[in-house]
């Protein structure tokens, strides 16, 4: 049975919960740009194997979630969207250690999460997080983006291996018609409104260069040395400027942005599980 979530009159957030018998955590799971829910079962269960309950859920814009495909208002509905999970998580688990973990531009979302809400999870934890502008974000075509989008916000961009390229908005309506706004994976999305880029890649990644002095969670952070999506010295600085005391920082020597799928992938859960491990209580 599919569980859907009321967020708003028209939005409705698709999400799954795999539970485990007397947790010794939960871990909501963020999601990366074009991504779904579905992309982390290994990841999941690997979780739950070890004594976590594990809800993960579809962005807006993405996947199953019940709303405008491919296109967000802001990225404060983000945060919205994911407060209105951890309050149920809460509900549902309650006097259990509860932690984030997002991956590049989830890890973007928890991060500004957690510089809002302070004071309501045990710990994030963060792979490839987009806390820092991506290589596809140069400087150029920030300015393009803010441009177009006060002209053409509703214009659509594809989206794939790292390339942005531009469509007109006429197509917007045929490629919806023909439901081409899905990939060869027919739950990801590949075309997204300028006005979704622009909030999450432009807005939202200043707010957090903005505002992570203020971030005091304990954390785990990965990052792949040979990231071509979120350059390495993203994470560094995220991690040598935030105020958390409790702040773990691993760079991993020949893997890209997506850890997890790499040949060593299991390296990187099995990490963060463990530092998991090490900030709850085996029942």
């Amino acid at each position: 049975m599919d569980n859907y979530l009321l967020v708003s009159n028209n939005d409705q957030l698709f999400y799954l919960v795999d539970r485990v018998k007397n947790p010794r955590g939960v871990v909501i799971m963020c999601h990366g740009f074009s991504n779904h829910l579905g992309e982390y079962e290994v990841y999941a269960k690997a979780l739950n194997k070890r004594g976590y309950t594990v809800y993960r859920y579809d962005m807006r814009g993405h996947g199953k979630t019940l709303s405008e495909l491919g296109d967000i208002d802001t990225y404060q509905t983000y945060i919205y969207d994911l407060h209105t999970i951890v309050r149920m998580a809460l509900r549902e688990n309650v006097h259990v250690p509860l932690f984030t973990l997002g991956f590049s531009m989830g890890g973007l979302v928890s991060a500004l999460f957690g510089i809002e809400y302070p004071n309501t999870l045990s710990g994030q934890v963060m792979v490839g997080p987009a806390v820092g502008y991506p290589r596809a974000i140069n400087p150029r075509l920030k300015v393009l983006m803010n441009g177009l989008n006060m002209l053409a916000e509703d214009s659509l961009l594809h989206f794939k291996d790292g390339i942005i390229e531009f469509n007109s908005p006429k197509e917007k309506a045929e490629l919806e018609l023909k439901y081409h706004m899905r990939a060869e994976n027919p739950m990801r999305t590949e075309y997204f409104t300028v006005r979704f880029l622009k909030t999450i890649f432009v807005d939202a990644t200043s707010e957090v260069l903005r505002t992570m002095h203020s971030y005091h969670y304990p954390c785990f952070i990965a990052h792949g040395a040979n990231d071509q999506t979120i350059p390495v010295a993203v994470s560094q600085h995220f991690y040598d400027t935030i105020a958390s005391k409790d702040k773990d920082l691993k760079i991993y020597e020949g893997m890209g942005h997506v850890l997890y799928n790499e040949p060593n992938g299991k390296e990187v859960i099995q990490d963060s599980i463990d530092w998991l491990d090490d900030r709850t209580t085996k029942k």
